[in-house]
């Protein structure tokens, strides 16, 4: 089994912001993008800290306002239903069973 914090690193990280009007910066970490419909984004990242430093220089840099802005890790509960999903897929082998 992994460690938590590793299992914790390995879940995107979803940062959710009003829709500049403007295409976004490229980031540090692997992200996509969405959009709600109602003019929200929402940006998932492998890399929160970096990505999110880098969002907001790059909204500083042009003088622009992020309205809405939120940033989070991932919860516990995504965590649990990640390693849940794995241990599911997982084939028990009795310890001194061949391979």
């Amino acid at each position: 089994m992994r460690p938590v914090s590793h299992v914790v690193d390995s879940q995107e990280a979803p940062r959710d912001i009003d829709d500049p009007g403007v295409p976004l910066p490229s980031l540090s970490g692997g992200w996509s993008a969405g959009a709600d419909g109602a003019g929200r984004v929402t940006l998932r990242t492998h890399r929160l800290q970096d990505d999110l430093h880098a969002l907001l220089g790059w909204a500083a840099d042009r003088s622009l306002a992020l309205s809405g802005l939120q940033a989070r890790h991932p919860s516990l509960e995504s965590v649990f239903l990640t390693i849940a999903s794995e241990d599911e897929t997982a084939t028990d082998t009795p310890i001194g069973a061949p391979a």
